[in-house]
């Protein structure tokens, strides 16, 4: 409801404005759409269509200038584009007086729950960053099992909760940037690094 209304605001606005829908970019669907390209998802564009009845997602790597239904995109894609995108709005809606300035002032802590559901592992990669680029004066609280997502996070931002034996244990890593995933599972997150089988037919070559 929030994009229809903003759209057909911008619609308003081209149309006393003498200007293309596209050109404005300043308004709160601006932001939104700014925190997009930042992120470095691909994302070009982001709109309602009115006659289709539903948001339209466009790509850096698209020919011409196609539009995507977003009911086409995948289950990671639909998520990860829908919670940048809030993100953007609820800074706009909460702080108005920041006008085009609000994804870059707006201060915040959010707390994502499993950031990498669903998603991609090239997106999964960019999650950490891509969230600190677009929103710089928010605090994220991140959830993952990702070892990917771990190998881009600074081991000093790094919480380790082990609840094995019962009980919980907090622990801290002084390694993550740049490791690789097998590294990873086995010796920040604990896990085997490949399958019990395969394992054993090794350990008997």
């Amino acid at each position: 409801k929030w994009l229809i209304s903003k759209a057909l605001e911008r619609l308003q606005a081209a149309n006393e404005g003498g200007q293309q829908f596209d050109e404005i970019d300043s308004d709160e669907l601006g932001q939104m759409v700014l925190a997009l390209r930042r992120f470095g998802l691909g994302v070009r564009g982001l709109r309602y269509d009115l006659k289709e009845k539903e948001p339209l997602v466009q790509w850096e790597d698209s020919e011409g200038c196609e539009w995507t239904p977003f009911y086409a995109l995948s289950d990671g894609q639909q998520s990860f584009i829908g919670m940048v995108a809030d993100i953007a709005r609820r800074a706009s809606l909460l702080n108005p007086h920041l006008g085009a300035h609000a994804i870059d002032e707006s201060p915040g802590i959010i707390l994502i729950d499993e950031i990498d559901l669903h998603l991609h592992p090239d997106w999964q990669r960019k999650a950490i960053r891509g969230l600190t680029k677009a929103f710089p004066k928010m605090q994220f609280f991140v959830t993952t099992h990702s070892p990917i997502v771990v190998s881009e996070v600074d081991p000093s931002s790094l919480i380790l909760l082990d609840f094995s034996g019962g009980s919980r244990v907090v622990r801290r890593s002084n390694q993550s940037i740049g490791l690789d995933s097998s590294y990873i599972l086995k010796h920040i997150l604990g896990s085997e690094s490949r399958p019990e089988t395969s394992r054993a037919k090794l350990a008997k070559i």
